[in-house]
């Protein structure tokens, strides 16, 4: 519990490599990396948000829409658009259906 509120208070923090790289090493489930992708995305970090991203990944866990909407959002919040539909369509290959907040997202 203590994990999850430090994750919660780390999306107000300017300088999140610190505590992520922390909590990184102690907590590893979904909700955890997911709360670290949103972050960052609430942040306008794209690049942040892909390397949670990739580190989950290299934690042996598959993205879930949750962590699809979350960097699809970073980048088209960011307004790189390309990058958006490239996610998305590596979103679709890998076999995640897209959401109504997915496609929200993506044809906004």
């Amino acid at each position: 519990m203590l994990s999850m509120s430090l994750l919660e208070c780390m999306g107000n923090t300017v300088e999140q490599n610190v505590p992520a790289n922390c909590l990184i090493k102690c907590v590893r489930s979904y909700v955890s990396w997911n709360t670290l992708v949103s972050s960052y995305a609430l942040n306008y970090d794209c690049d942040g948000a892909c390397e949670i991203y990739n580190r989950m990944e290299l934690d042996g866990l598959e993205p879930n829409p949750v962590t699809w909407t979350s960097l699809l959002s970073s980048h088209a919040r960011c307004g790189r658009n390309e990058k958006t539909m490239e996610l998305f369509d590596m979103m679709r290959v890998r076999g995640t259906d897209a959401t109504a907040e997915v496609l929200v997202v993506v044809y906004s």
